[in-house]
């Protein structure tokens, strides 16, 4: 029982690192690497690329930093089956409805980081969109003409 306690908290205090990756995702780091590269590019083409390459940095680190919760609380209910499927082998008694509140305290601790977490993804988009409209100004709105791939030709199979 102390493993499957030791094991469920581990996994809620993974999932709660979602919310601190987030945070960390757009923090003081990537704003001035974004103002160096945004200040050394030359030209508007190679600004916007600058920009683009800061926004998909970000977007990025909080798609993976969104796996958090979801692994941990896999993981939670894992550990909590193996628990129960040992017990009902060795040692089947009471001690195993203890179990059920400790497996729902896991699920309902990463549930609730995983939705802090994507309202706080919200906002750190926000602060990013907010951050280079100041630093881009009227270039963050400029729509430009991306280049279009080729397409290449298929080969014809003869019948």
């Amino acid at each position: 029982m102390v493993g499957l306690l030791v094991w469920t908290a581990a996994c809620v205090i993974m999932a709660w690192r979602y919310p601190r990756r987030v945070a960390a995702a757009s923090g003081p780091q990537w704003r001035v690497e974004l103002e160096e590269s945004f200040a050394g590019a030359e030209g508007d083409p190679a600004r916007i690329a600058a920009v683009n390459d800061a926004l998909a940095e970000v977007e990025h680190d909080l798609d993976v930093a969104a796996r958090w919760p979801v692994t941990a609380r896999w993981l939670a209910l894992y550990g909590w089956l193996s628990a129960v499927l040992a017990g009902l082998v060795w040692s089947p008694g009471p001690v195993l409805l203890a179990s059920v509140p400790i497996a729902f305290g896991a699920v309902f601790g990463t549930q609730t980081a995983q939705r802090r977490g994507r309202r706080d993804a919200r906002v750190c988009r926000e602060e990013a969109d907010r951050f280079v409209a100041e630093v881009a100004g009227e270039l963050a709105h400029r729509d430009v003409d991306m280049p279009v791939r080729r397409q290449r030709g298929g080969r014809r199979r003869r019948r």
